[in-house]
């Protein structure tokens, strides 16, 4: 297999479980949905499709599916060391120290909240609407906001022919 396919494999399994923790699922949930996936052929067929066509390939990219094994084969990209714990939150605790760098994982699990850097913080004054007045637009009303008092009207072309 060439170097270019792998780390393609690692980046995908890496986009697969930030996607699942996006979408506020735990990584075990992830796989079964994959899984389940991998059992209904159309939207399988579908996506397999619609990837060969986006890369100029035929429909003999069909040929060769295989739902159930794709799905095992993702399983094994996404979570190559599965834990062997049957408590689903240990599950997910431990898939997500391995994301964690090292010693990180104590830190979130000793409670301890100060910060490291002391960050200074800048006030910043709150804007506040001047009292004056916005000008004689701000009394009339508009379509969207009655006013104080009618529009101001323009004259109209026989005005402007009397006055002259």
């Amino acid at each position: 297999m060439s170097e270019g396919s792998e780390d393609a494999k690692v980046v995908w399994a890496r986009d697969q479980r930030a996607l699942a923790r996006a979408l506020g699922l735990s990584i075990e949930e992830w796989l079964l949905a994959l899984e389940a996936a991998g059992r209904r052929t159309t939207g399988l067929t579908a996506a397999v499709i619609g990837a060969a066509m986006a890369r100029g390939l035929g429909l003999s990219a069909l040929d060769g599916l295989d739902g159930p094994a794709l799905a095992q084969r993702g399983r094994t990209l996404i979570d190559p060391t599965p834990p062997r714990v049957e408590n689903p939150v240990l599950k997910e605790a431990i898939r997500r120290a391995v994301d964690q760098p090292i010693g990180r994982g104590l830190a979130l699990l000793s409670g301890d909240k100060k910060p490291k850097d002391k960050v200074e913080k800048v006030r910043v004054p709150t804007p506040r609407r001047g009292t004056g007045s916005l000008g004689d637009s701000a009394n009339f009303g508009t379509a969207d906001a009655p006013g104080a008092g009618p529009a101001p009207q323009r004259p109209t072309r026989r005005q402007k022919e009397e006055e002259e």
